[in-house]
C-alpha cells in the first residue's frame, strides 16, 4: 500500500517552483501558507462537504427502506459512511485554520464513542427536530453514526434512524461551514504576522498531529484493547481503526515531503530545500522513510490492530520523527516545535 509512495525519495532533491529560494521570510510563509490552504485545507474540505451530502441521501433511503430493500439500503449506507469518514481523516489531520478555530473535530470527531449518550439522545431529540444544537458533542457526528450503522443495528422507520438522519444533516452543516471559512480565508489572505503565525500554527500542529497518532490513537488505544477497556480512539464498530491509522500517516507524510515525485503542493521538505536547508530535508525525508517502511511491516503482520513488534515499532519510528521536528526542524526553521494543544477533540 505505502511502497508506491517511498519510490520518489530516491530522486534528487530540486527545491519546488512554489517557493522561490532565498525567499524574505514573511514572503515565504505566505507563499507556504497560501500553499497549503490551496492545495490542501480547501480541496480537503470540498471533498469532505461532497462525502458529507453524499450521505444524507442513502441514510434517508434507508430509513424509508421496506424488508425487500432494507439490506442493499444499509449497505449503500455503510459504504458511504466510510468514504465520509475517510474524506474526514485525510482533510482533519492537521487541525489548522478553521478546523481549529471551529473545534469542529470535537462535534464531528468525539472520541470515545459514548453508546449511552447515544441512546438517551435517541429517546429524547424530536423526531421533527431541524437541528441538534441543544446535544452535546459524544451522540453526534460521525462516530455515533458508524456505533448505529453497524453491525447493522440501523433500521427503517425506528426512532434510531430518524436520528441518524439528523446526525447526517448536522454533519453536512459543519463541513459546508468548514469549506466557507477555509474559501474566504483563503481570498483574505494574511499580512505578515497573520503569515509568521499561520506558518508556526501549522508547524505545531503538524507535529502535535505526529504525538497524537503514535500516542493517543495508537498506543493507548492498543493497551485499552488488549485489557479489555474502551479505547480512546475508536473506528472498532466497522474495524476500520488501522485504515485510520494509515489515512492519519498518509496525510502527515504528504505535508511533510509531498504526496510523490509527480506533484509539486507544498510541503515542509520543500520549503526547507527552497530556503537552502538542503541537509535538513534529506533528514526529514530518512525520519518519513523510517515511518513508512514500520507502517509496512504493520499492516503486513497477522493482527496489525493488537500489541505487536511491529505495532511498538511503529510507535518508536513516529515518536524519532517528532523528536527530529522538535529538536532538528524547529531551530533550523526559527520556531519552537512542542506539543501544540488544538483543543479540538
Amino acid at each position: 500500500m505505502l511502497r508506491t509512495l517511498l519510490l520518489w525519495i530516491t530522486l534528487g532533491c530540486t527545491a519546488p517552483a512554489w517557493a522561490a529560494p532565498a525567499d524574505q521570510p514573511f514572503e515565504a510563509y505566505t507563499r507556504f501558507v497560501r500553499g497549503i490552504y490551496t492545495q490542501w485545507y480547501l480541496p480537503g474540505a470540498n471533498d469532505f462537504a461532497t462525502q458529507s451530502q453524499a450521505l444524507v441521501g442513502p441514510l434517508q433511503q434507508l430509513c424509508a427502506a421496506d424488508a425487500a430493500t432494507e439490506p442493499e439500503a444499509l449497505a449503500r449506507a455503510q459504504q458511504q459512511w466510510l468514504r465520509t469518514v475517510s474524506a474526514w481523516e485525510r482533510f482533519s489531520a492537521v487541525r489548522g485554520g478553521a478546523l481549529l478555530a471551529r473545534r469542529s473535530p470535537r462535534s464531528l470527531d468525539f472520541m470515545p464513542t459514548r453508546p449511552e449518550a447515544i441512546a438517551e439522545a435517541v429517546r429524547t431529540v424530536a423526531p421533527d427536530a431541524t437541528t441538534l444544537e441543544s446535544i452535546s458533542a459524544p451522540p453526534k457526528g460521525l462516530p455515533a453514526l458508524e456505533w448505529l450503522l453497524w453491525p447493522g443495528k440501523l433500521r427503517p422507520h425506528t426512532p434510531a434512524c430518524h436520528y441518524a438522519e439528523q446526525l447526517a444533516s448536522d454533519i453536512v452543516a459543519e463541513a459546508l461551514a468548514l469549506q466557507s471559512a477555509y474559501a474566504a480565508a483563503l481570498q483574505a489572505g494574511w499580512d505578515d504576522q497573520e503569515a509568521e503565525y499561520a506558518m508556526y500554527e501549522f508547524l505545531n500542529l503538524w507535529n502535535g498531529a505526529l504525538q497524537k497518532l503514535w500516542r493517543e490513537d495508537i498506543d493507548r488505544t492498543l493497551q485499552k484493547i488488549n485489557t479489555g477497556r474502551f479505547a480512546t480512539f475508536n473506528r472498532s464498530a466497522r474495524g476500520h481503526t488501522v485504515q485510520a491509522w494509515v489515512l492519519h500517516w498518509q496525510a502527515l507524510r504528504s505535508l511533510a515531503i509531498g504526496a510523490s515525485a509527480a506533484t509539486d503542493a507544498p510541503s515542509v521538505h520543500g520549503y526547507l530545500l527552497a530556503q537552502n536547508h538542503a541537509p535538513q530535508a534529506m533528514l526529514l525525508q530518512q525520519a518519513v522513510a523510517e515511518v513508512d517502511h514500520a507502517m509496512e511491516r504493520l499492516l503486513a503482520s497477522r493482527d496489525p490492530a493488537a500489541a505487536s513488534v511491529p505495532q511498538r515499532q511503529l510507535i518508536t519510528a513516529l515518536k524519532e520523527l517528532q523528536h527530529f521536528a522538535e529538536k532538528d526542524l524547529g531551530p533550523t526553521l526559527q520556531f519552537t516545535i512542542s506539543f501544540f494543544d488544538e483543543d479540538g477533540d
